[in-house]
């Protein structure tokens, strides 16, 4: 879900050595100062996307894929695959990020089945009080709705990975002990890190 670490965490997982995509998301101030670490051409088909859904990024209702006709779920796939490889290349290791995926992880997991890529999934958890404040203050969102909407994603992104390797991270434990998170999802989920943590800590 939005607001929940997933900046602070994709950006510590590029410091171990996973691949960034190579068009970042700009910083913006008052958001993420330091930067999103996200594709921004993939942000803007996944934008796209749902809006063909008649969904949106803060839409808490249920999508309905069956509203793509197969030529438009296949023309999007096919974007989708040719920015991947854009954005990652030949990396063996990337981390791909944006929160909306929560919402498209039935499209993805036919896209990395196509690909022959290998996915694994780490949740980020935040506090949904926290998330919600948080919101309220970039969005001028209500705090219920902020917590709907951080129920939906969750329930999306825990549903969609049933059965796939999976870490749930706990945003707090991130920010107090980023060694110890980013070692229990190497353990977790078999990755072993380009990088030793000492070496990307400064």
């Amino acid at each position: 879900m939005h607001r929940s670490g997933t900046s602070a965490l994709t950006r510590v997982m590029s410091l171990m050595g996973a691949r960034l995509p190579e068009r970042l998301m700009p910083p913006v101030a008052n958001n993420n100062e330091t930067g999103f670490w996200e594709s921004k051409p993939l942000s803007i088909v996944h934008d796209t996307l749902l809006a063909e859904l008649g969904s949106g990024w803060d839409d808490w209702r249920p999508i309905q894929f069956d509203k793509l006709t197969p030529e438009k779920r296949r023309e999007f796939k096919t974007e989708i695959q040719n920015l991947l490889e854009e954005e990652f290349s030949d990396a063996d290791l990337f981390v791909l990020k944006d929160p909306r995926i929560c919402r498209l992880l039935p499209l993805y997991l036919e896209i990395f089945a196509e690909m022959e890529i290998e996915p694994r999934f780490i949740l980020p958890l935040r506090d949904p009080m926290a998330v919600a404040r948080s919101l309220a203050l970039r969005d001028d969102m209500s705090p219920s709705f902020g917590a709907l909407l951080w129920l939906r994603y969750v329930l999306d992104a825990e549903a969609g990975t049933r059965g796939a390797q999976r870490v749930l991270v706990s945003y707090d434990a991130l920010i107090e002990d980023w060694k110890t998170t980013v070692g229990e999802i190497g353990s977790s989920l078999q990755i072993k890190w380009p990088r030793a943590a000492d070496a990307a800590a400064e």
